[in-house]
């Protein structure tokens, strides 16, 4: 099942590659089994695989939520509501309609 939408991300926490972060890209694809975007970098065009810890979605973006600790709320559809930087979590609305806060790594797009 691919959920993959297209969507927006701010590269970060790269040390391997430390020249991409704070540059932005579109998520083109997901590969589940090695749990990395294909990220299509736009200055210059250039595709990355990585981690969603190292992808900064946009507010508003649709996700799931995946390998949390509750697992009442793994494979629940959720919305980006903020980003937390400095904590590296997500404030998400869930389709429970509650909010919660989540790593970086617990969404996929």
């Amino acid at each position: 099942q691919n959920l993959t939408q297209q969507c927006g991300v701010e590269v970060t926490g790269l040390s391997a590659k430390p020249e991409l972060n704070g540059k932005f890209g579109d998520v083109i694809s997901y590969d589940g089994e090695a749990g990395r975007y294909m990220v299509l970098m736009q200055n210059p065009p250039t595709a990355v695989a990585l981690q969603p810890k190292n992808c900064i979605l946009r507010e508003g973006t649709r996700v799931v939520l995946t390998d949390l600790a509750n697992s009442r709320y793994n494979g629940q559809m959720a919305c980006i509501a903020a980003v937390d930087r400095g904590a590296g979590r997500y404030t998400v609305h869930c389709q429970s309609g509650e909010d919660i806060k989540v790593k970086y790594e617990k969404v996929v797009c």
